[in-house]
C-alpha cells in the first residue's frame, strides 16, 4: 500500500519517474520473496516473466538512479549532497531487500 501512495505522490527522490519504478520494482521483489518459489514463477511467467528479469530491471534502475544522483550532486552543489545522502539512504534499504 504503501508503495502505491509513494508512486503517486508528487514529491520525487530522483528526477522523473525513475524513484517510481524502483519503489514498483522493490515491491514486487518483496512480494515475490514472500510467496513460495513455485508460486511467483508461475505468476511470473503468467505476465511473460522471470526472476530473473525482475531482478535485471531492479539492478538497471539502481544503476541509472546512482548515476543520476552522481550527476545532481555534482551539478547542484549542496542541495545536490544532500539529494545524494538521501539516495544512498535509500539504496541502503534497497540493499537490504
Amino acid at each position: 500500500m504503501a508503495a502505491v501512495g509513494y508512486s503517486i505522490s508528487p514529491i520525487d527522490a530522483f528526477p522523473g519517474q525513475l524513484d517510481d519504478l524502483v519503489i514498483v520494482l522493490l515491491t514486487v521483489r518483496w512480494i515475490l520473496g514472500s510467496i513460495p518459489r513455485e508460486k511467483a514463477d508461475e505468476y511470473l511467467s503468467g505476465a511473460g516473466l522471470t526472476a530473473e528479469i525482475v531482478e535485471d530491471e531492479f539492478q538497471l534502475a539502481k544503476r541509472s538512479a546512482k548515476r543520476i544522483l552522481r550527476r545532481v550532486r555534482k551539478t547542484v552543489g549542496l542541495a545536490g549532497v544532500f539529494m545524494w545522502a538521501f539516495g544512498k539512504s535509500l539504496m541502503g534499504q534497497i540493499k537490504g531487500k
